[in-house]
């Protein structure tokens, strides 16, 4: 038995430093990429046209899409060999949940989608990790993003009963 678990416990860490590369390939160019389009964007060329700025503004979001996947795949490599930092504090869900909404902003606005977000006043902290937190509900709204394109979607914090909740809601605008 402590054999496999040995055995185990290798392929976990020999699977976390294959996806610490794979993150580290992915991140490289990305870096060079967004140095590029902040150069574009900025005007370091002259400015741009409309439409060319429409479309260097469409890339940043999929160039900030991938480079959010090559940090989810470095969590998880770290995860894997049992290196995950998890800071656990105070957190306030109601700025997690800005904070998520924020860094959606791109991929939210590619994909003609609006994200409310509603808490009550009062809310009570939470104990957790904020970073993991933000993590968890960004990728839950990403994950419904792939079938919410034309909608609004409210993320919603309540109070139950000592604990607090919080709940994606999707609310269609397409005419049936």
């Amino acid at each position: 038995v402590a054999e496999t678990s040995l055995t185990q416990v290798g392929a976990s860490e020999g699977n976390g430093r294959h996806l610490a590369t794979i993150a580290h390939d992915l991140r490289s160019p990305l870096t060079g990429l967004i140095a590029l389009l902040d150069l574009m964007q900025g005007g370091a060329d002259g400015a741009l046209s409309p439409a060319a700025s429409e479309r260097v503004r469409r890339i940043r979001s999929v160039v900030d899409r991938l480079a959010q996947v090559a940090e989810q795949i470095s969590d998880l490599a770290l995860a894997e060999t049992g290196g995950l930092p998890v800071m656990t504090g105070s957190v306030d869900i109601g700025t997690t949940m800005l904070s998520a909404r924020h860094r959606l902003e791109p991929t939210l606005h590619a994909s003609a989608v609006a994200l409310e977000v509603t808490v009550p006043p009062g809310l009570p902290r939470v104990l957790g990790d904020a970073t993991r937190v933000c993590q968890v509900i960004t990728s839950l709204v990403t994950s419904l993003l792939k079938l919410a394109e034309g909608t609004t979607l409210e993320l919603i914090a309540t109070h139950k009963g000592g604990f607090v909740e919080v709940m994606l809601r999707e609310e269609s605008h397409r005419g049936l």
